[in-house]
C-alpha cells in the first residue's frame, strides 16, 4: 500500500535552516512534507536530524536522482509537488509530476531566467508545466510578465521564526557580523576596506566574517576566486589577527545570538535569509541601498541604509555601537520581524495560493 505526503519537494541543493524552517511550520500545522535533497554541501544530515524532518538525500548521479525521484512518486501519494527551478533535471522533474497527477508548485529564487538560451527555454517548458509558480524576489515579476506567466504567479517572500533571544547590549561578544558567502555582487572587498578605517578608531572591535566555503573541505565553492581574493586582502593589509575568518557554519544562531551589529553590503538586499535571522535575534542591521532594502528596514527606526560610501559605512557603525540607539534599533528589528516577515504568515499565505489550484 502505498504512503501519503500531503507535499514532496524536489530541487534543493541542500537542507540548511531555512529549509528546517519551512519544514517545521509545514509540521506545527498538521501538514506532512517530505524533501528530496541534492546535499552538494555535504551538511545536510545535520540539518535533517535538527529539524526531525523527513528528508531523502539523493544520489550524485543524475540518472540515478531521476529514477529515486520516480521511485518516490510511485510510492508515495500526495497533493504536491513543490518544485524549485534549479538544475538540468528541473524540467523532467516537473514532467514527472505531471504524470503522476500531482499539482505541480514551481518556486522561483532569482536566477532562472539568466544564462544560456537552452536552459532558459527548459525553465520556461517547466513553468508552462506548473499549476502556480511563486517568485521570491520583486525583479522576477518583470520576466514572468515578459513570458505572459503573471496570470498563475504570486509574490511570497522569505521568512524566519521569532527568535527568543533575549541578551543585552552588554552580553554580546561580537561587535560586528558578516555571515553569508563572500561573493563579488556583496560588496565583501569593499567591507574589508570599511573595516581598516574602523579599526584604526576602534583597534579591539570583535569583527567576525563567516561563510567563506573555501575553508572547509567541501567541494561546493561558490565564487572561490573571489573568497580567495578577500582572504588575500585581510591579509595583505595586516587585519588577519584583527578579523575572525570562519567557513560555513552549521550553527548560525550561536553567532546571530551574540552579535550587536549585523552588516550586509549587498547588491540586492530583499530578502536575504541571514539578514532577517539577525534581526529576529536583535542584531542591529546596516545595510546598503540595494534593491529592496527599504522593504525589509526603515532607516533610522529598525537599522540604517547607506549608500555605498566607506565613511557612510564607518559613521553608522559608529553610531549603532552607542549602547542607548542599539537597544533603540534592536527592539524595533525584532518587532518588524514579527509584524512583517513571521514563518507562521509565510505557511498561511503558501496554503492560500496552492488552495486555489483547481
Amino acid at each position: 500500500m502505498r504512503k501519503y505526503v500531503d507535499n514532496i519537494c524536489i530541487g534543493l541543493e541542500h537542507f540548511i535552516d531555512k529549509v528546517g524552517y519551512q519544514s517545521s511550520v509545514y509540521n506545527k500545522n498538521g501538514e506532512t512534507i517530505k524533501y528530496l535533497i541534492n546535499d552538494v554541501s555535504g551538511k545536510s544530515e545535520v540539518f535533517i536530524n535538527k529539524y526531525n524532518a523527513d528528508a531523502y538525500i539523493l544520489p550524485n548521479n543524475a540518472i540515478l536522482r531521476l529514477f529515486s525521484y520516480v521511485f518516490i512518486l510511485m510510492n508515495y501519494r500526495s497533493k504536491y509537488v513543490e518544485l524549485y527551478c534549479t538544475g538540468r533535471l528541473t524540467v523532467f522533474y516537473a514532467l514527472f509530476a505531471k504524470i503522476f497527477f500531482r499539482k505541480l508548485v514551481v518556486i522561483l529564487r532569482g536566477t532562472e531566467f539568466d544564462g544560456k538560451v537552452q536552459s532558459l527555454s527548459l525553465n520556461l517548458y517547466t513553468l508552462k508545466m506548473a499549476n502556480v509558480i511563486i517568485v521570491k524576489e520583486y525583479n522576477l515579476l518583470k520576466s514572468i510578465q515578459k513570458y505572459s506567466l503573471e496570470y498563475k504567479t504570486s509574490f511570497l517572500h522569505n521568512a524566519v521564526p521569532q527568535s527568543n533571544s533575549s541578551l543585552e547590549y552588554t552580553e554580546r561578544e561580537i561587535d560586528i557580523l558578516f555571515l553569508n558567502t563572500p561573493r563579488a555582487s556583496r560588496n565583501v572587498l569593499f567591507l574589508i576596506d570599511v573595516f581598516a578605517q574602523i579599526l584604526k578608531e576602534k583597534p579591539y572591535l570583535n569583527i567576525v566574517i563567516a561563510g567563506f566555503s573555501v575553508l572547509d573541505r567541501s567541494d561546493n565553492h561558490i565564487e572561490e576566486d573571489y573568497q580567495y581574493e578577500v582572504l588575500h586582502k585581510i591579509e595583505k593589509i595586516g587585519l588577519k589577527n584583527k578579523i575572525k575568518t570562519l567557513g560555513f557554519v552549521s550553527n548560525s544562531h550561536s553567532l546571530l545570538s551574540i552579535s550587536k551589529i549585523f552588516i550586509f553590503p549587498a547588491d540586492i538586499i530583499f530578502c536575504n535569509y541571514t539578514l532577517l535571522e539577525a534581526m529576529s535575534y536583535g542584531c542591529v542591521p546596516i545595510i546598503s541601498n540595494g534593491e529592496g532594502a527599504e522593504l525589509i528596514i526603515d532607516d533610522e527606526v529598525d537599522g540604517r541604509i547607506n549608500n555605498l560610501d566607506i565613511n557612510d559605512f564607518v559613521y553608522s557603525i559608529l553610531d549603532c555601537l552607542n549602547c542607548d540607539i542599539w537597544n533603540h534599533y534592536s527592539i524595533n528589528a525584532k518587532f518588524k520581524i514579527k509584524t512583517g516577515f513571521s514563518i507562521e504568515t509565510w505557511y498561511q499565505n503558501i496554503s492560500k495560493i496552492k488552495n486555489k489550484i483547481v
